[in-house]
């Protein structure tokens, strides 16, 4: 195991597989029937969950009451009460283009929106901004992409950005960079893509690494086929090489779980698919009809979302599943999300009390919850 990738075996998975055992994860921790609440007139791209709120993006312009069935506008953000599930009706920013990345301050005072927009409530930004609490543009947080972003990370006083951008703030970037997340202002931190660019970002398993997932070939000049990982305070690409899985695919979502990097590959032929975050040895990979474009792991299981339907795994499936993460065996979890498969499902936000799930479906379970929904803790 390399000591600049950093990631470590759990201390549990460690002693199991000492004493020759198989860890098998429970079935999925959440109920497939989701909580009756606010749903969105077109696609859901970004959910975020921070203390008691929940913020959405994507490209909506009302949102509606399921219960009550009253409509909303909302301009491509809003907010709800994480416990009610109630839409906050004093946050009502107006953003003219999608929005597909949604990160918070670690204190919860800033909300970074990344996308496509280039105005916000009159405020020229330029596919990044930042508001705060109350939904206010923050008028001294202002870098520019050149191009749409994909994905946020916030890492303490950090932003990092991804996607197939070229240039932030007039300098050359490839699609990743590095900004404060007080001032806005961009680091010196490169990262040089070919071949592609990113799509995802997201923590190693101990948080010291940035892994970086998307359609490039190559990181900093060596050879990465969509997927590597790089320090975030250097930039230097760690010597974790994972194998690569297909040579005309990219890959959409990324994260790290234990000893396993999960990643939501693209066409032709979409996959689920985990790297050993030691070796970079690909140990499994899981298909469905469609592709599969967002991952996240909670109390055990894996879930991929995306707009695979009818078929995942040689079993029925529409646009979300769940997984045993060691093994990649579909579990018997299925909500039945309902509607077109495409665009599918684009967000994943696994939490203590739900999974916040973002997308295009009409229906859940044969209920109407539109674009987004909550799946109660079982």
């Amino acid at each position: 195991m390399s000591p600049t990738v950093g990631w470590r075996v759990g201390l549990t998975g460690l002693v199991l597989a000492l004493a020759g055992l198989v860890v098998v994860p429970a079935e999925a921790a959440y109920s497939p029937q989701p909580r009756e609440t606010w749903s969105a007139n077109s696609v859901v791209f970004a959910v975020a969950t921070h203390g008691d709120r929940v913020y959405i993006g994507g490209r909506f312009t009302n949102v509606r009451n399921v219960a009550t069935g009253q409509t909303v506008k909302r301009s491509r953000v809003a907010a709800f009460d994480a416990t009610t599930g109630q839409l906050i009706t004093s946050f009502n920013p107006t953003v003219n283009s999608d929005v597909r990345a949604i990160a918070v301050s670690d204190d919860g005072s800033r909300i970074f929106l990344g996308g496509k927009f280039t105005d916000v409530d009159g405020f020229a930004r330029s596919r990044l901004a930042a508001l705060d609490r109350s939904g206010n543009v923050v008028a001294t947080w202002t870098p520019s992409a050149s191009g749409l972003v994909k994905d946020l990370l916030v890492d303490g006083t950090d932003v990092f950005v991804a996607g197939p951008f070229g240039k932030l703030d007039g300098k050359g970037r490839g699609g990743l960079a590095k900004v404060s997340a007080t001032t806005g202002s961009l680091s010196s931190w490169k990262v040089p893509t070919r071949g592609g660019r990113p799509w995802a970002i997201a923590n190693s398993s101990d948080g010291s690494d940035l892994l970086i997932a998307g359609s490039f070939t190559s990181l900093e000049g060596q050879p990465r086929v969509f997927l590597g990982a790089a320090t975030k305070d250097s930039g230097d690409v760690t010597p974790w090489r994972p194998e690569a899985i297909c040579d005309t695919c990219q890959l959409y979502d990324v994260t790290a779980d234990g000893d396993g990097v999960f990643g939501a590959v693209g066409g032709p032929g979409g996959r689920a698919a985990r790297w050993s975050s030691a070796t970079g040895a690909l140990q499994w990979a899981v298909r469905g009809d469609g592709n599969v474009q967002a991952v996240a792991v909670a109390d055990g299981v894996l879930y991929a979302g995306g707009h695979f339907g009818p078929t995942f795994a040689g079993q029925t499936r529409h646009q979300l599943a769940a997984l045993n993460p060691s093994s990649g065996r579909l579990l018997t979890w299925d909500p039945r999300l309902g509607g077109r498969d495409h665009p599918g499902v684009w967000a994943l936000d696994p939490g203590q009390n739900f999974l916040r799930v973002g997308g295009g479906f009409r229906y859940v379970a044969g209920v109407p919850q539109s674009r987004f929904a909550e799946f109660p803790a079982a």
